[in-house]
């Protein structure tokens, strides 16, 4: 700095300054900065001296991590991290999410939930469930007809619910059939033990292997009867088996697999009873067992999307 720029500094602090002692603690700042020597080069060796005798090191060399180490260690914690976030959030989504699985007409499917369960819907049927059941319970809604093969877990009951009804199991093997267009519920046992409430009024049943439970819509009426034989699962094994039965009855269980309906030209058909057993697989080859069982009858079609049974029978 020339001699003339300092002396311009000077009248410059002087007049900034908010005292005469101001201006003298700012020259002593700027002269003392004049002693600084721009080559000043620390001694290293004697200052470590010194820290070993304040500290009582040994004086053993502490290693460095490198940096590109460090950047590293780092980079991975954070995509630990990142990875752990994205994890959590997808457990969240899978824990919420919901399926549907639809049969639509003439067509069953069969498959496993996420807890091992195994569920047979049949033809136009729909069953909304949880992708991961997480909460207190597993429950699915059911609109038609399924078989369940439920994995035990006292912890978490098994609960399907229809418009109508809730039916819950800890494990067991059971069928639920609820039509819109029917007006009855029916929940038929296979194995184990199951409880079932009527949403209308609160009542509880419980079924044992066996055991059918059919409850009307319109008027509440519940009736438990015994399937011995399992014909509430003729649209899963493909066998229906009747002993001693009106052909009324066997008619009924043929509507309710094929959705298809009957007429009969005499009201004395109706108390026939028939021991049958016929292939469920087809509706032609039910029907030609029918004729079989009972050879005076007929079954034509009516045109009108059903079947009339004509003859005698049992006279």
């Amino acid at each position: 700095m020339t001699s003339k720029e300092k002396k311009g500094l000077e009248q410059w602090v002087d007049f900034h300054s908010g005292s005469a002692e101001e201006s003298k603690m700012m020259k002593g700042i700027w002269e003392a900065t004049g002693v600084y020597k721009s080559s000043f080069q620390p001694d290293v060796n004697k200052e470590f001296s010194r820290y070993k005798a304040k500290t009582g090191h040994s004086g053993a060399v502490i290693a460095s991590m490198k940096p590109w180490l460090i950047l590293l260690k780092v980079a991975a914690a954070a995509a630990i991290l990142v990875f752990a976030v994205l994890l959590y959030k997808y457990s969240l989504d899978a824990s919420g999410k919901m399926d549907n699985i639809t049969a639509g007409k003439g067509v069953s499917k069969s498959f496993l939930l996420s807890d091992g369960s195994s569920v047979s819907i049949n033809e136009n049927t729909r069953l909304h469930f949880p992708a991961n059941f997480s909460g207190a319970d597993r429950r699915v809604q059911l609109t038609g007809e399924a078989f369940f093969q439920v994995t035990k877990d006292a912890t978490h009951p098994f609960v399907v619910e229809t418009p109508q009804a809730e039916i819950q199991v800890l494990g067991t093997s059971f069928n639920v059939r609820e039509y819109p267009n029917e007006g009855v519920t029916e929940v038929f046992v296979k194995t184990g033990k199951v409880a079932v409430t009527k949403k209308t009024t609160g009542e509880r049943h419980f079924l044992l292997a066996g055991d059918k439970l059919t409850i009307e819509t319109a008027t509440n009426a519940a009736i438990i009867s015994k399937d011995n034989r399992g014909n509430s699962l003729a649209w899963k094994n493909g066998r229906l088996v009747f002993d001693e039965k009106p052909i009324d009855e066997i008619l009924k269980s043929v509507e309710r697999l094929y959705h298809v309906h009957f007429e009969f030209e005499s009201k004395t058909l109706h108390n026939c009873l028939l021991n049958i057993t016929f292939d469920a697989s087809h509706m032609n080859d039910a029907l030609k067992s029918f004729e079989v069982a009972c050879p005076g009858i007929r079954i034509r079609p009516s045109g009108r999307g059903g079947y009339t049974v004509v003859g005698k029978c049992c006279e």
